[in-house]
């Protein structure tokens, strides 16, 4: 294999110290909090709500 030797370094293209923000970024962090948000009210009024069973539930509907 040739091996391939540069005077100077090369210049690495993008290499600032920090990269580049995407533009929907502040919209794909608002959908998270929402799916968060949204989640956490499932799940409070699924653990607040009464136990029901399920026989009391079909025997009514028989009726």
């Amino acid at each position: 294999m040739a091996a391939i030797s540069f005077s100077e370094e090369p210049e690495i293209v993008g290499s600032d110290s920090r990269a580049q923000q995407h533009p929907l970024r502040p919209v794909f962090i608002g959908v998270l909090a929402a799916k968060v948000f949204v989640a956490a009210i499932l799940l409070t009024t699924v653990s607040t709500a009464p136990p029901v069973t399920a026989e009391a539930s079909y025997l009514a509907s028989l009726q």
